[in-house]
């Protein structure tokens, strides 16, 4: 398997393989992502709770404890990494660097600086918006792992902008894989907004379970603003 020369991804991989040795990768992957979605969900939204909690032991029934405590430390990389360095997809360059992006799944992941590049393109409207309303919405319908709202909030951020307070993130994906690792990155960053699973062209209701509510979501502007009541 090929390994990215990054540190941070090479000490990930390397975890995660003590994981996958007896599971198929692709599926102790997205049971990974999955159970983590639901634990970072589980610390803010009460409405969800009981059908993520019942989802996430589900899931991690199927795992012994040696490898439930290798699940643990992935997480544990994730929020170091995250924490040093915000300025990355670093679930979709896992993602990538696992060989997971080439299995049938015709998917392409940006590379960051052309997220970021793009983010400046967009920024003197966002600001408008932020002029006239005191907020505005970062949108996007296929955001795969979320690499161009990433790369925007750091971009946003740089400018003056308070992410949590200004920034409403809309994201959607189909795929409910990469929508979750969207999920777990931007709620890292402590964005607020949503992130859904669900075809954007469709217009068939979506189920609450499908919405990823995001922990800025909570703070008092938002819920004053009616947002926690629209979702």
């Amino acid at each position: 398997m090929k390994i990215y020369g990054r540190e941070p991804i090479k000490r990930f991989v390397e975890a995660f393989n003590k994981i996958s040795g007896e599971h198929s990768p692709t599926g102790a992957w997205s049971d990974f992502i999955t159970i983590t979605a639901c634990s970072l969900s589980n610390t803010v939204d009460e409405e969800r709770f009981d059908h993520r909690e019942k989802l996430y032991k589900e899931i991690i029934s199927r795992y012994h404890k040696d490898e439930q405590a290798h699940f643990a430390k992935l997480l544990s990389i994730i929020i170091s990494e995250f924490t040093s360095n915000k300025e990355q997809d670093y679930l979709g360059d896992i993602f990538c660097a696992l060989g997971f992006s080439g299995r049938g799944r015709d998917q392409i992941f940006t590379p960051y600086y052309v997220a970021k590049m793009m983010a400046k393109v967009t920024y003197n409207n966002l600001l408008e918006d932020i002029r006239k309303k005191g907020m505005a919405v970062l949108q996007d319908l296929c955001c795969g792992a979320g690499v161009f709202l990433i790369a925007a909030v750091n971009f946003y951020k740089e400018e003056g902008i308070d992410i949590p307070k200004e920034i409403l993130i809309k994201a959607q994906d189909i795929d409910p894989l990469v929508g979750m690792m969207s999920y777990i990155q931007l709620f890292l960053l402590g964005c607020a907004g949503c992130v859904t699973i669900g075809n954007s062209a469709s217009s068939e209701p979506i189920p609450k379970e499908n919405e990823w509510i995001l922990p800025g979501s909570f703070r008092q502007e938002w819920i004053d603003r009616g947002y926690m009541k629209r979702v």
